[in-house]
Order: structure tokens, then C-alpha cells, then sequence
């Protein structure tokens, strides 16, 4: 005990071993309590030194022995042997052949999602792309070893091309259906035979877009995978997660991802009546409009409300039939914008489509209008020079004394019923007097009772129009958020 104290602290002497892993955890342990209970009180920086020391040596010892027992202890030729007995030449493993026993059973791959972004939507090609990963796992029953006879080995990463794989195309792509034959993502065989595949990339597909209710839609879009070569008797593909993995996801920028989901079908060949077992990917996404009511719906919405106020004008500033032609050539150009923007074949017209073209026939309307009120004010400006009517009254009271018979002194006879004649002559002299003062007053007075009338056609046409707006706006509103 005097010479074992020499080297240390006085305590039992330290259980070093050469082979790591033959150092019992549970002794080493308890070992190391008893040591930390004998550690005097009163410590030296000497002695503090000669205490950490051997016990930093206990732990880096301990988690050596729990790192090894975990990993195992595979070498380079224990996987080197495994990949020979397995897929080597002599191993009789063909990648061309189903990997079961017997050829009549079932492949069951389990079908799995994950999404990493959605690229883009195009709305005039209707297609749709998306960054992700297809995750497949099944089981091969050719491939299985015995972790214990090549160290501890739990998985291996074969090549692509050594081990049979589920052959899927993209039934609605826009390129190449096989869109994982260049994968180069490697398998993840483990010993009990399951393997695990994640192939993914870029993928593209049709869509049908239903742009109604554009900029305010919703889209659902598919990507339809399915066996080449094996019916459903021979490969089922069956869903493991029934929503995509979002683990690695980025958001768009213009869509909104609201709902996915994945779930199989069956799909029937035309030639050979056979069906094949087939997965679903659905995608439920909602557009950002936010963009669209900043630099679309707000600017027609003012500009169609200034074209009403062009009634207000008047008529003689000169400028209310060009103030109308601008608007109408503004709501044209939102319109050619719009129009790039959506399908040119659409199945259904856009709703803002119809909204733009409401628009620019009010502003059609509202010009004409206002060319007709201006044509009314000029004219009753043409017509101030008209002749003036003759007043014979005077004529009237000579020719009837000039048939009234003389009497015998050479004086007119008066007439018989003057009170008749009195009131007559009364009659067309008022009438005549209100030609006189018409005559003398015609061109005040037509053309005060021209400019009442275009006040009140434009007031008119002022509250028609805005009665129109008002329409307008509130059913595009209701149709695109209802």
C-alpha cells in the first residue's frame, strides 16, 4: 500500500488495461466512487492535479466502452465480405427480378413525401413544380445478414444499379416520366432486408387551373406516380404518412400552402385491362393577392370611380370629353396586363376579367354620353339669327274697315257685335304680343331652356353611373371572397 501511495494519492492502485473494451463499465464505475470518496478535504494545486487526472482518464475510459458497444466493431473487409456475399459475383443477387423468394408474392413498398419548396405555378401553361423527396421502403428478401458475424455492421449503402428498385413514372409530367432514373441518391439496405430509398429533385406536372376567381383562387394540383411494369398483384404501393414532411420546407413567395395529402389509387391499362397499384401527392394551395390588390384592384377601382365625376364637368371647359378618353385608355391598358397574366384557353372566364370589361364599357358609355351633352350645348349656339315675325295687327284693323259697308254720310258702319270682335282682336293681340316678346327674347330664352336640359341629362347620367359602380364592385367582391 506505501508504494501504491508513491503514485498516486495514497489510493488503490489505478486498473489500467491495454484493450479498452475489457474494462468492466459497472466496476469501473463503482471504482471511481470509492476513489472520489477517499480524496482528502484539504487539497494542494499539486494534489488537485493528481486527483483530476485519473479521473478524466476514468471518463474518456467509460465513454470509449459505451461508443464501441454501440458501433460495434465492423472493419473494412467485414463490409467488404457482406457486400460480396450479398450483391458479389457469386451471390446469384439479379437487380432485374422482384426480390422475393417466390415470384407470385407481393411487393409492398410504402410510400412517403417529404416537401422542400414549392418553385412555381404558371398560370398560362398550367403546370405546376416542386422541390421534394419521394421516400420508398420495402423489403427485400434476398438481402439479410447477421449483425454479429460482420461486427456489429447494421446498414450498408449499396450503388443504384446493384439492387432491384420500384420502377414509378409521373403519369401527368410535363417532361420526362421516369424522373428518378438519373437518381443518384444511394439505397440504405439494412440486415433485416428493409431497404429505403429517398429519390427526389425538381419534378414537374400538369395542373388544371381554375382561375374564376383569379387573383383571389385556390388551386389543387396532383402528381400521380405509378408502376411501369408490375401490376397491383405483383407490387401494391401503400401511403405511410398521409400529409407531406415539412421538415426542410422554404414558403413561397406568391402561394400559400394550406393542405397535402397522399393516399393511392388504381389506375387500369387501356391494352392489357391490368391494374396497377398507384400514389396520389395532392397539393392545396391558395394565392397571395396581396400583390394584385396593390397594383390591380385598387388603381381600376379609383380610376373607374373618377370616370363617374366626368358628368360634373361642364360642358363649355372644353376638356370633358378628353378627361372620359383617359380613363377609358387607362382601364385598356389594366386590361392588356390582366390578360397576360391568366390562361389564354381558360375553361372559365376569370371574374376580373368580366370586372375589367364592366368597367370599360361604363367608360364607352360615359364618353358617349358626354360627346352627346357637349353637341347639345354647341347647338343651341348656332341658332341665334332667326327672322322676326311681322306684327299685323295694325294690317288687321284696316282690312276690317275696308270690307265693313258705308253708309250714306260716307262713314263705316259699325259693327254689329262689337263685343265679339273686341274680344277676338283682344285674343291675337296677347298672341301676337307673345310672339313679339318670343321674337325678341328667342335666342335667351332657347338657350336657357338648352342648358336645363343638359343639367339634367348629365345629373342623369351622373347617378346611373354611380349606381353602376356601386354594382359593379360590391358583386365582383362578393363572387371572389364568397
Amino acid at each position: 500500500m506505501r508504494g501504491a501511495r508513491g503514485r498516486g494519492l495514497g489510493l488503490i492502485p489505478w486498473p489500467l488495461s491495454n484493450d479498452i473494451r475489457s474494462v468492466n463499465p459497472i466496476s469501473t464505475l463503482c471504482f471511481s466512487c470509492k476513489f472520489i470518496s477517499t480524496v482528502p478535504k484539504k487539497f494542494t494545486m499539486c494534489s488537485i492535479s493528481r486527483f483530476l487526472l485519473p479521473l478524466l482518464s476514468l471518463l474518456t475510459m467509460l465513454s470509449s466502452h459505451i461508443l464501441q458497444t454501440c458501433k460495434g466493431d465492423a472493419s473494412y473487409e467485414n463490409i467488404t465480405a457482406l457486400m460480396n456475399r450479398l450483391l458479389g459475383p457469386t451471390s446469384g443477387y439479379n437487380p432485374n427480378l422482384r426480390p422475393r423468394n417466390f415470384q407470385y408474392d407481393t411487393v409492398i413498398v410504402e410510400v412517403a413525401f417529404s416537401m422542400v419548396s414549392l418553385e412555381e405555378i404558371d398560370d398560362v401553361k398550367k403546370s405546376f413544380a416542386t422541390n421534394g423527396f419521394l421516400l420508398m421502403e420495402w423489403k427485400d428478401e434476398k438481402l439479410g445478414w447477421d449483425e454479429e458475424d460482420y461486427g456489429g455492421m447494421h446498414y450498408i449503402t449499396p450503388n443504384l444499379e446493384d439492387i432491384w428498385r420500384p420502377q414509378l413514372v409521373l403519369m401527368n409530367t410535363l417532361g420526362d416520366r421516369d424522373v428518378f432514373k438519373e437518381e443518384n441518391f444511394p439505397f440504405i439496405v439494412y440486415s433485416d432486408g428493409y431497404i429505403k430509398w429517398m429519390a427526389g429533385g425538381i419534378i414537374k406536372a400538369s395542373c388544371g387551373l381554375d382561375m374564376t376567381k383569379y387573383p383571389f383562387d385556390k388551386q389543387k394540383c396532383s402528381m400521380l406516380f405509378c408502376p411501369t411494369s408490375h401490376a397491383i398483384e405483383f407490387m401494391t404501393l401503400e401511403v405511410k404518412y398521409s400529409s407531406f414532411d415539412f421538415t426542410f420546407y422554404v414558403s413561397n413567395e406568391a402561394w400559400d400552402l394550406t393542405h397535402t395529402q397522399v393516399k393511392t389509387s388504381r389506375y387500369t391499362s387501356m391494352d392489357t385491362a391490368e391494374v396497377f397499384s398507384c400514389v396520389e401527392l395532392i397539393i392545396e394551395v391558395k394565392r397571395r393577392s396581396s400583390y394584385f390588390i396593390l397594383n390591380l384592384i385598387c388603381p381600376v377601382l379609383m380610376l373607374s370611380f373618377l370616370n363617374n365625376f366626368v358628368f360634373l364637368m361642364p360642358d363649355e371647359s372644353g376638356e370633358k370629353i378628353g378627361y372620359g378618353i383617359t380613363v377609358l385608355l387607362s382601364l385598356s391598358v389594366f386590361l392588356t396586363t390582366v390578360s397576360t397574366m391568366i390562361p389564354r384557353a381558360s375553361d372559365n372566364i376569370p371574374a376580373v376579367t368580366i370586372y375589367l370589361f364592366v368597367l370599360l364599357s361604363t367608360s364607352v358609355l360615359s364618353v358617349l354620353a358626354s360627346i352627346a351633352t357637349v353637341h347639345l350645348h354647341h347647338s343651341q349656339e348656332d341658332g341665334t339669327d332667326r327672322p322676326q315675325p311681322q306684327d299685323k295687327s295694325n294690317n288687321n284693323q284696316q282690312d276690317n274697315k275696308l270690307f265693313r259697308p258705308r253708309l250714306a254720310n260716307g262713314t263705316v258702319e259699325p259693327m254689329k257685335n262689337p263685343t265679339k270682335v273686341d274680344q277676338a282682336d283682344t285674343f291675337s293681340n296677347q298672341v301676337i304680343d307673345f310672339r313679339r316678346d318670343v321674337s325678341d327674347n328667342g335666342p335667351s330664352l332657347q338657350a336657357h331652356i338648352y342648358k336645363m336640359t343638359i343639367r339634367h341629362v348629365n345629373k342623369i347620367c351622373f347617378f346611373m353611373s354611380m349606381f353602376c359602380w356601386v354594382v359593379t364592385h360590391v358583386t365582383f367582391i362578393l363572387y371572389v371572397i364568397t
